[in-house]
């Protein structure tokens, strides 16, 4: 068995973006009342990150296959208009988009881990998990299962677009995190991961989003029943560090 190491790229995001009136767009997420931007990031473009997954497929023989792909990701938080009396609501909605695939189209996973400091968080316990079974593309929501608070139920709580059948996407949750993995990633072009908390009225919560992709290394080449591949490689796991404050101006 394979070992997958652990290395760490930071990219701390501090909050410049100016307050606007605004609504997420793609994030299917039904609130009782308005919400408006309060932070973003990056304010232009995306950040963007890199895996390369090795494994190996048994089947009718075994053989090491690689996959990789481009993540880009965005952060936009929303605080729900004002009008409670003694909470605010807050919700992230973290948009990534797939792109670049090559290699084999079996292996691939990505995993998020999401955090708030200074915030409570409300969709705690939803443990969800989604699959493609057809050949076709489809879009699926991870959906809150009952209300609570000024959001709906079966608002998401994340979604995922599927091309092909196996790929999935699980989240659970524990100790106020909310965890995410997607699987068979060359399958899957678009991700969305949300987040509800609430605070005091007056407080300012931050998002937290830790991205963890596989940048695996091939350490010699060689061939396995004549097909040239990757004879031995090292799993390597790498984690960006995303956070976006809720403060507006």
């Amino acid at each position: 068995m394979k070992l997958r190491l652990t290395s760490a790229i930071t990219a701390a995001l501090v909050l410049v973006a100016p307050l606007v009136a605004s609504s997420p767009a793609d994030a299917n997420v039904a609130f009782s009342q308005n919400v408006r931007l309060v932070g973003q990031k990056p304010v232009s473009g995306r950040y963007t990150t890199t895996y390369t997954d090795w494994a190996q497929i048994r089947g009718t023989y075994t053989t090491n296959v690689v996959s990789s792909a481009t993540l880009s990701t965005k952060l936009d938080a929303y605080k729900v208009a004002d009008g409670m009396a003694k909470y605010d609501y807050y919700y992230l909605d973290a948009d990534v988009l797939v792109t670049n695939h090559s290699g084999d189209t079996h292996v691939g996973t990505v995993k998020f881990r999401l955090s708030t400091s200074n915030a409570t968080v409300v969709d705690v316990g939803d443990n969800k998990n989604v699959y493609a079974s057809s050949s076709s593309c489809v879009s699926m929501s991870v959906g809150l299962s009952a209300s609570l608070g000024v959001i709906s139920a079966g608002s998401s709580l994340g979604s995922v677009r599927m091309c092909g059948q196996d790929p999935s996407f699980t989240r659970t949750t524990s100790n106020g995190y909310a965890y995410l993995t997607a699987h068979i990633m060359p399958k899957i072009n678009h991700l969305t991961i949300h987040r509800v908390v609430k605070v005091l009225r007056g407080q300012r919560p931050v998002f937290n989003l830790r991205v963890a992709v596989p940048v695996d290394r091939c350490n010699e080449r060689g061939f396995i029943r004549g097909n040239a591949t990757c004879v031995d490689y090292t799993n390597v796991w790498a984690h960006k560090y995303y956070t976006v404050g809720t403060s507006g101006l």
